[in-house]
């Protein structure tokens, strides 16, 4: 599995771009969090390509957290969807070999939101909560600088 996260340098000299399409187990990603949960394959699409003197990666990645609902606690998935870019300086990348598994590890838990709510945002339990939650006039508190 680990080699599926490597580029190697010396065969992008002579083209224009690698295309790169992948699925990883999410595995990879090393959560070993009770809230928080990666079961769904981690599918990544781009390409990569040598600017000069640095290596650019264009990456698509698609995969699904598991956590709780902020409202009912049962868990819920959450869809992870996001474009980016790595940038890289050649003269950094040790024997024209670039890993990019830590880089999209963290690329994936920067896109992991701090609460759900199940059933997209409409959780059946919430109306249960409103007699926890007071609405006092706003105006009785008014800001003071």
């Amino acid at each position: 599995m680990e080699e599926s996260f490597k580029i190697y340098i010396h065969h992008l000299k002579n083209r224009d771009h690698e295309e790169i399409e992948e699925s990883f187990d999410p595995v990879f990603l090393e959560i070993s969090e009770t809230d928080l949960k990666f079961e769904a394959k981690v599918r990544v699409k781009g390409n990569a390509a040598l600017a000069e003197d640095v290596l650019v990666l264009s990456l698509g990645v698609q995969t699904e957290a598991s956590m709780p609902c902020a409202i009912c606690n049962t868990f819920t998935t959450v869809p992870i969807e996001k474009n980016f870019q790595f940038i890289e300086e050649i003269s950094n990348i040790k024997n024209g070999v670039f890993n990019f598994k830590e880089e999209l590890r963290e690329a994936i838990l920067l896109e992991v939101p701090q609460i759900a709510e199940c059933h997209s945002g409409n959780c059946p339990e919430r109306g249960l909560l409103k007699k926890y939650f007071s609405h006092k006039d706003k105006s009785a508190f008014p800001l003071e600088f």
